[in-house]
């Protein structure tokens, strides 16, 4: 009975350790930075800042943050083709 307990208290711990980005709305800009490290800057300006972070699905994720610091919105971009086959005549 113990056992399939502590299997599963462990796959919890596994599985959770996988997620690799974690956040909420509201969150502040230093706090998401500590959470997240792979995160490239795609635009500053006066009304806040676009982060652009890997994703799983192979699309970027962007989040934003408005001019106070604070998460307002997350998105999934579009995944760019693996293989671009040209037709040439």
């Amino acid at each position: 009975m113990l056992r399939p307990i502590c299997f599963f208290i462990l796959l919890l711990a596994i599985s959770c350790a996988a997620v690799k980005h974690r956040y909420y709305m509201g969150m502040s800009e230093t706090e998401w930075k500590k959470k997240n490290m792979s995160y490239r800057v795609v635009e500053m300006n006066e009304n806040g800042t676009v982060y652009r972070i890997p994703n799983t699905t192979g699309a970027p994720s962007f989040v934003y943050f408005d001019k106070n610091g604070k998460l307002v919105r997350v998105t999934e971009g579009q995944r760019g083709p693996d293989v671009i086959i040209e037709n040439r005549h």
